[in-house]
């Protein structure tokens, strides 16, 4: 699988080094952010440099996800609250951000961004998930199980979803 994948990101520099598309730098900058490979800034920056309306939140939510997977969380919220300005609808900004705050066990704050990431959009298991995961450690069971429930009603495929509600209700 490694193989492939670093032949798949070879392909994709290619591609980019031909025909440098936004989507493709887009990509890569993912990719190599996931990776806390640097590059993921400097292909971000680029996309943001292209931008003359500065409008494309993208590039910068991969900046702090890159600042994110390198513990540099002041730089990363920093990019997330950036993400926001931009685009108050992104709410992968304020599961990011939520996570952070969760890492570092401000589970008031952390529960804040995860309410704002549902009210956002509503429809984001992943926001009900991780509301779940401050209640279990804030002790309240109950509204933790609803919360996970919640994030099992909207994709059945959520397991840790699952796993969480029978956790919380196994220590009731």
């Amino acid at each position: 699988e490694m193989k492939d994948s670093a032949s798949a990101l070879r392909e994709l520099e290619t591609s980019f080094r031909i025909q440098p598309l936004q989507i493709t730098a887009l990509s890569l900058a993912n990719i190599y952010a996931e990776r806390k490979n640097p590059r993921s800034l400097e292909l971000a920056d680029m996309v943001i440099s292209r931008d003359s309306a500065g409008e494309m939140a993208d590039p910068v939510f991969i900046k702090g996800i890159y600042y994110a997977n390198i513990k540099n969380t002041a730089k990363a919220l920093e990019q997330f609250n950036q993400v926001i300005r931009m685009d108050w609808k992104f709410h992968e900004a304020y599961i990011e951000k939520g996570i952070i705050y969760f890492d570092q066990k401000n589970l008031d704050e952390a529960l804040q961004q995860f309410k704002l990431a549902s009210t956002v959009t509503n429809t984001f298991p992943d926001a009900y998930y991780w509301q779940g995961r401050c209640y279990e450690e804030l002790g309240m069971k109950d509204e933790a199980a609803a919360s996970y429930g919640r994030a099992y009603a909207l994709d059945k495929s959520f397991t840790e979803a699952i796993e969480g509600a029978e956790r919380v209700r196994g220590r009731k």
